[in-house]
């Protein structure tokens, strides 16, 4: 069960993390925050994926990577977390 992508594919880099920067990233800035995603435990990596950019619902997750939906919860903070402190120079 896919959702249909209502977004922009690159739309997820900046955004997506909740930092502040100007109105229109940089290229510099996505393949930053590229690099940074790639940096993240594959658990990790793969629910922000999932979630963020594919737009699937943790429900969803959890059945795709046969986990719990609390453990694609708690993966998907723990990834927020992890690249909010990795790209806190780009606020």
């Amino acid at each position: 069960m896919r959702r249909s992508r209502s977004r922009r594919e690159d739309s997820w880099s900046l955004t997506a993390l909740n930092l502040s920067a100007p109105a229109m990233a940089s290229q510099a800035d996505d393949a930053y925050v590229e690099r940074a995603l790639h940096m993240l435990p594959d658990t990790q990596r793969q629910v922000f994926v999932l979630r963020v950019i594919e737009g699937h619902a943790h429900a969803e997750i959890a059945l795709l990577l046969g986990i719990s939906v609390g453990a694609s919860e708690v993966r998907l903070s723990r990834a927020v977390k992890a690249l909010r402190s990795l790209l806190g120079g780009l606020r």
